[in-house]
């Protein structure tokens, strides 16, 4: 989101159940204990009949609205009018409406209409607010929260301390659901503000790649570049759609790629985990994984040890179908360690992560309620390879 996104006529909503905890949490803020807000009996005497709600609250969702919503980022509120057709009680759920009703290119700011109403239509508050919109979203937007804990440009820093430095070639697995309550309705805004932290760790010079898998020609789909969505996230669809993103062409295991090596790490031929695979290159560029809340069962890059190694376990299947480039298609067919459908194949990770770990080649940082694993691609494929000399069935569950 920036400033030429808005539009004249976007609208937000969202909606808040006045509780009582909630009301007394703003009490104490505002240090107003006044009868009509705290007293039972006394708003009984009156004719409103119950306490009601403060109309300071009502400006803290508009603070919400402005900073979350409509237009979001950093954006301040620098004036506002307001009025109170009716009151507002403990137990209501309170829904907020806006709009804008209009945009200065010049200041900057964007002016907003906003009603909120009660759960029987009731109308509890209008108002039209001036808007400062600044989007320095990647920096201070709230993105996460654990228990007290609000976590967002602070992302970067855990990065650091799991071991990734300016100038790294990071393959990342993701999970962003892991980490806690979502602080950042807007979706775009949360995304881009996980970007930028993983970008600032690494730095200008580092190159971020993420998997773009489709798994098409497994389907029995063709595969086009530039339009096939990734199947493995929302952060891998939302990188892969960057402009400065590159994509590689492989139509089961592609991978998107930004920065100084993204070409080498997407220079690949048709065979899924093969010696110029997407995985072999990040060993040669010595990259490294980044399991950013994802567990490491995630680790496609393990079936390139795999395969490297000649497990017994999984054999060559040739997958075949067309590949659309720039609206060209062209027939391709592309290989793929699968395993056999006919034993009990489970892959099972724990003692690859229980010995990266314990030889000090994984690092484990806390984010949140998750974690944020890393370890080089080079640690990660000799270790597992002399883990398959001493046991071929390492990265299974049981032997078969």
């Amino acid at each position: 989101m920036d400033f030429n996104n808005i539009k004249i006529g976007d609208k937000a909503e969202f909606s808040v159940t006045l509780t009582e905890e909630l009301h007394d949490s703003f009490r104490l803020i505002s240090e107003d204990n006044s009868a009509i807000h705290t007293s039972r009996s006394f708003a009984a005497s009156t004719k409103f009949g119950n306490k009601i709600g403060y109309a300071g609250f009502l400006h803290a969702l508009l603070s919400r609205m402005y900073g979350e919503y409509l237009p979001g980022g950093t954006s301040v509120c620098i004036k506002q009018n307001a009025s109170y057709p009716n009151p507002f009680y403990i137990g209501e759920t309170l829904t907020v409406y806006s709009e804008v009703l209009s945009k200065s290119e010049a200041t900057k700011f964007v002016e907003i209409k906003t009603e909120i109403k009660n759960d029987s239509g009731k109308k509890v508050f209008t108002g039209t607010g001036t808007v400062m919109a600044v989007f320095q979203k990647h920096e201070t937007t709230p993105l996460f929260q654990h228990e007290s804990d609000i976590y967002g440009a602070d992302i970067t820093e855990a990065l650091r301390k799991s071991g990734i430095r300016e100038g790294d070639t990071l393959f990342i697995h993701s999970d962003i659901a892991v980490f806690g309550k979502l602080k950042c309705r807007d979706r775009g805004l949360l995304l881009d503000g996980i970007l930028n932290s993983i970008r600032k760790a690494a730095g200008p010079e580092g190159t971020i790649v993420m998997p773009a898998f489709t798994y098409s020609f497994c389907k029995g789909e063709d595969f086009e570049t530039e339009k096939t969505p990734s199947t493995v996230g929302i952060l891998t669809e939302h990188f892969r759609k960057q402009p400065e993103t590159i994509r590689s062409s492989h139509p089961i295991f592609s991978v998107a790629a930004d920065g100084p090596k993204a070409s080498e790490m997407t220079d690949t031929d048709m065979d899924s985990f093969g010696v110029k695979s997407s995985f072999a290159n990040l060993v040669k560029l010595d990259g490294k994984l980044v399991f950013f809340g994802a567990s490491v069962h995630s680790i496609t890059f393990i079936h390139h040890i795999e395969q490297m190694h000649g497990i017994p376990y999984r054999y060559m299947k040739t997958f075949s179908g067309n590949i659309i480039q720039k609206g060209q298609a062209s027939p391709a067919e592309a290989t793929f360690l699968v395993r056999y459908l006919d034993k009990s194949v489970v892959l099972d990770t724990a003692l690859f992560e229980e010995r990266l770990l314990r030889e000090g080649k994984m690092t484990e940082v806390g984010l949140g309620a998750g974690t944020i694993k890393t370890v080089s691609a080079r640690d990660a494929f000799e270790t597992g390879m002399k883990m398959l000399d001493e046991n071929i069935f390492s990265f299974l569950k049981e032997p078969v």
